[in-house]
């Protein structure tokens, strides 16, 4: 896993250089999804909260259900059912 967190701050750090927003949302995502990993669920959703703001915007972009998703499984290692729920629903609206 600490390979994966090298890699990842490279690619943040490296779509900030680059002003790549859409990379950036990206690396953040993957950031997001270490964090929960490692059970560290309140700094994840702080992350994922901002991707969901960002991927929001164009729902045809798949990365907002995979960001919804995943907040929703951290939602679930905070003990937050309601919020849980909500981000799942969101991804179903998203898809049907």
């Amino acid at each position: 896993m600490d390979s994966a967190k090298v890699l990842i701050k490279e690619g943040i750090q490296s779509s900030l250089k680059n002003k790549d927003k859409y990379n950036y949302y990206k690396y953040l995502s993957l950031h997001s999804y270490y964090n929960f990993k490692t059970e560290n669920y309140k700094e994840a959703v702080s992350d994922l909260l901002l991707c969901k703001k960002y991927f929001s915007t164009d729902t045809s972009d798949l990365n907002i259900n995979y960001t919804l998703f995943v907040l929703g499984k951290t939602y679930i290692g905070l003990h937050e059912k309601d919020k849980t729920v909500q981000n799942f629903i969101e991804i179903d609206s998203n898809i049907t």
